[in-house]
């Protein structure tokens, strides 16, 4: 492998002389040593020389590289494809690394993961995407650590980026509220009311629903999939469930569904009880794309995955260059897809 030596020798220059050049630290006002250096970066390129990275992070305490940190538990930290191609870019543009590590929930909590993990992986700063029901001890190591952190997609009252699911959840209701709507239904199939570490997600979606129904004066409603009698996650036990809300007399005109999971079953029970979609029943669903089953395309509240990750990125870059400073943590908006699935109600 080429080094600095070696180029030092064919130009008949100091070590000193060639890193100066290299490294962007020269000083080019005499024309003799500009030309001196145009000579030192062919050279350099002509024999493939490549910086060593690590010298360079050990001398400047700066690697070029962001860790981002995974657990193994796929409900609590699947990364989207989306979001880890926002991170990806984002550190592409700014010429940094990305280097990775998938964790098991107890080395996660252990005090010596995330020291050994930053040295080995040489990182500047860390992100994190560990989502709901973090391991016990895990923040209280990681804070230990005094390095710069960004959790991503999660509220845990440290410097952390997330969509802004409240705005997003009043955004629904409002849209249903303006089609005429005062039957609308927030539907979580997924979750328990009964859990205390339920994803914010779920929580502030259903809080910005809220707030748009009293607003209006109307009483909101949450359709639960899991209650006392009611278990199970697969599909035809959350179908019955949705069967049963749909068949009542006071059914809802518009749901406003958690996500893909609890469209597909309100989808197939609104089929199996002859009702028409939107004409019986307008939906919403969150989702990070526009969802299409058996016809039409879902009116989408567009969970801002790639901006999310790119935000992350820039909060850490923040949080490393300001390393005393106090930064607040970032929602990031959702976007609207009209789709196909909402309108006004019938009789309107």
């Amino acid at each position: 492998m080429t080094t600095i030596a070696d180029i030092a020798k064919i130009v008949g220059v100091s070590d000193m002389t060639v890193s100066r050049v290299l490294n962007g630290n020269a000083d080019y006002r005499r024309p003799t040593f500009a030309k001196r250096a145009e000579r030192i970066r062919r050279i350099a390129d002509d024999l493939g020389y490549r910086p060593n990275s690590f010298a360079r992070g050990v001398r400047s305490a700066r690697f070029g590289t962001f860790g981002l940190l995974l657990g193994t538990d796929p409900y609590r930290s699947a990364l989207p494809l989306p979001m880890l191609g926002g991170i990806y870019n984002a550190l592409r543009e700014r010429d940094l690394n990305l280097s990775m590590a998938m964790l098991p929930g107890e080395e996660l909590a252990s005090p010596e993961t995330v020291p050994k993990l930053l040295l080995e992986q040489m990182s500047d700063g860390l992100l994190i995407y560990y989502t709901d029901h973090i391991p016990r001890g895990m923040i209280e190591t990681i804070e230990r650590v005094d390095i710069p952190v960004v959790w991503i997609n999660t509220r845990n009252h440290k410097t952390c980026v997330y969509p802004a699911d409240l705005e997003a959840g009043r955004q629904a209701a409002e849209h249903m509220l303006e089609l005429g709507h005062t039957r609308i239904a927030y539907v979580d199939l997924a979750n328990s009311p009964d859990d205390p570490a339920i994803h914010y997600s779920a929580t502030e979606r259903y809080e910005g629903y809220t707030a748009a129904m009293e607003a209006a004066g109307l009483e909101p409603r949450r359709l639960w999939g899991r209650w006392p009698g009611v278990a199970g996650d697969d599909l035809s036990t959350r179908v019955e469930a949705a069967k049963r809300w749909l068949a009542a007399d006071d059914r809802p005109t518009a749901v406003i569904t958690l996500g893909q999971s609890n469209s597909t079953p309100l989808f197939h029970a609104a089929g199996q009880l002859g009702l028409e979609i939107p004409r019986d029943l307008s939906m919403i669903a969150f989702d990070s794309s526009a969802l299409q089953i058996m016809g039409p395309r879902f009116t989408t509240m567009l969970i801002p995955q790639e901006r999310v990750g790119r935000e992350a990125v820039s909060l850490l870059e923040q949080k490393i260059a300001h390393p005393g400073a106090s930064l607040e943590s970032a929602s990031v908006p959702f976007d609207f897809d009209p789709g196909e699935t909402c309108t006004p109600p019938r009789g309107s």
